[in-house]
């Protein structure tokens, strides 16, 4: 990190509501700590309220401390450090020298600490500030300002210019704002459907769509759809390619770790997951192997223990059927559940076709259970 800023007592720059009121659904503030992170550039927002600070912010933010959440919801608390309730009762009354914080790159657990009144022994002077002043002015390296031109609309709108060939390359592609505004709310926060997305944009859902269309015509998205299981039901969600990152990279938003092995749908269903078993309290791991058969992950119950295994498919039936045969033999998922997760209601009727081929069903069928991508979307 090459520059950080503190921000004290900044709890009106951080509001939720700033989101809404800025077009693309992204408040200056958070848009800034995204644009930073291209040039080393931190920001440490002290706040005085967790449940009014943007979502988009808290989803994004590397360290998380608290010194006392009076007022604030259980819910909002155990999803944010992953604390258990008992754990959110101390950390809403922690006392002057007390805090709690959550840094999952350096421990995935939330820690409780407590630290001494700092013991200051005089007041800085003037001549010492001046000086850290002027060694640090001494450092920054400035250029004349770009001509205005630079900051005039393109000509070609939102139109793309294409290298030889019809190939595109990077830095000549010119993206109009709201191109770029969507790219950077498919790419940020929470996985959002294209319906999400078009609505924190402000925008409509014919406008969207013809964002989104050129997005793909270019090829910096690729939209994915999903059955719901009901009539006229589908959802579409959109994958960054690499080329799109590209144009990320470049304003310091990186490519979120995956948390399985898997393709987009695999991932996507995966971060899906994760989000619903958050928000009921469990804590989510991937990649897991039970006596030499891998599961795409577990979660576990913080206050019973009780476990519940996943699986997601999205490629083959009869590849996803035999996995599940071998792993509700095993003790351990016999004892708690296991949840396959289909790509869709077509995947998911043909592995029920196929299991009731091969004659499962009974007690080894008791802890198992078929959902849809779609049913761990919010209601």
């Amino acid at each position: 990190m090459i520059c950080i800023y503190g921000l004290e007592d900044f709890t009106l720059g951080v509001q939720g509501q700033l989101d809404s009121y800025t077009p693309g659904g992204v408040g200056p503030t958070a848009e800034s700590m995204f644009m930073g992170q291209r040039y080393g550039m931190g920001i440490i927002c002290v706040t005085h309220t967790l449940s009014g600070t943007s979502q988009i912010i808290r989803d994004n933010a590397e360290t998380v401390i608290a010194f006392g959440l009076p007022g604030e919801n259980q819910r909002l608390i155990c999803d944010t450090f992953g604390a258990t309730f008992e754990q959110t009762e101390r950390i809403k009354t922690l006392r002057p020298g007390e805090f709690v914080i959550l840094n999952p790159a350096l421990w995935d657990k939330c820690v409780y600490a407590t630290f001494e009144k700092p013991q200051i022994p005089d007041r800085l002077g003037e001549p010492t500030r001046r000086a850290a002043v002027e060694s640090f002015l001494r450092q920054v390296r400035t250029s004349p300002p770009a001509a205005s031109s630079v900051f005039k609309p393109s000509e070609q709108g939102e139109n793309f210019v294409e290298g030889e060939a019809g190939k595109q390359r990077p830095g000549e592609v010119q993206l109009s704002s709201d191109c770029f505004k969507m790219l950077v709310l498919v790419a940020t926060g929470p996985v959002k459907p294209a319906t999400k997305v078009y609505e924190l944009m402000g925008k409509s859902r014919a406008q969207g769509c013809r964002i989104a269309e050129l997005l793909d015509r270019i090829g910096i998205i690729v939209p994915h759809r999903f059955s719901t299981g009901k009539v006229g039901g589908q959802l579409c969600f959109f994958e960054i390619s690499e080329f799109g990152w590209q144009f990320l990279h470049k304003k310091g938003i990186s490519k979120p770790k995956p948390h399985t092995n898997g393709g987009f749908e695999h991932e996507l269903t995966a971060r899906l997951i994760e989000a619903s078993e958050k928000k009921q309290g469990r804590d989510m791991k991937w990649e897991q192997d039970l006596f030499g058969k891998r599961l795409d992950g577990q979660s576990v119950d913080r206050r019973t223990g009780m476990r519940a295994f996943f699986n997601i498919g999205v490629t083959d039936p009869v590849r996803e059927v035999q996995n599940i045969i071998e792993i509700l033999t095993i003790q351990v998922v016999k004892d708690n559940k296991l949840v396959f997760v289909a790509r869709d209601a077509g995947f998911a009727k043909e592995v029920r076709s196929l299991l009731k081929a091969k004659g499962i069903d009974g007690e080894l069928m008791r802890n198992f259970e078929i959902k849809l991508i779609a049913d761990f979307m919010d209601k």
